[in-house]
């Protein structure tokens, strides 16, 4: 009885990378996102992580080159990994850092 009482609920954590193309037709990755707890925000994944993205102004590949927005034709989203852990976090944390 006290177990359930006291049970932490399971959450979903998502990592994503940009795959994006260019002016010059080239295709680039970009760097794999931080794990996002998806029960906590109220939009999808890429669209909560197109937010940083539109306010940074640039995109990162995999090499550490920036490149800005008015540079890049479109960016897609793929989703690299996902996993239920039980929820141990803040309660207003969106983000964990991957290990």
């Amino acid at each position: 009885m006290f177990k359930k009482l006291f049970k932490k609920e399971k959450v979903t954590l998502c990592r994503y990378k940009p795959i994006f193309i260019t002016v010059d037709g080239k295709k680039h990755e970009g760097r794999t996102s931080d794990w996002v707890i998806t029960q906590k925000i109220r939009t999808s994944v890429p669209d909560y992580l197109m937010l940083d993205i539109k306010e940074d102004g640039y995109v990162k590949d995999n090499f550490g080159n920036m490149y800005i927005l008015s540079n890049i034709i479109c960016i897609e989203w793929q989703r690299v990994e996902q996993k239920k852990v039980e929820d141990t976090f803040r309660e207003f944390q969106i983000r964990v850092k991957a290990n």
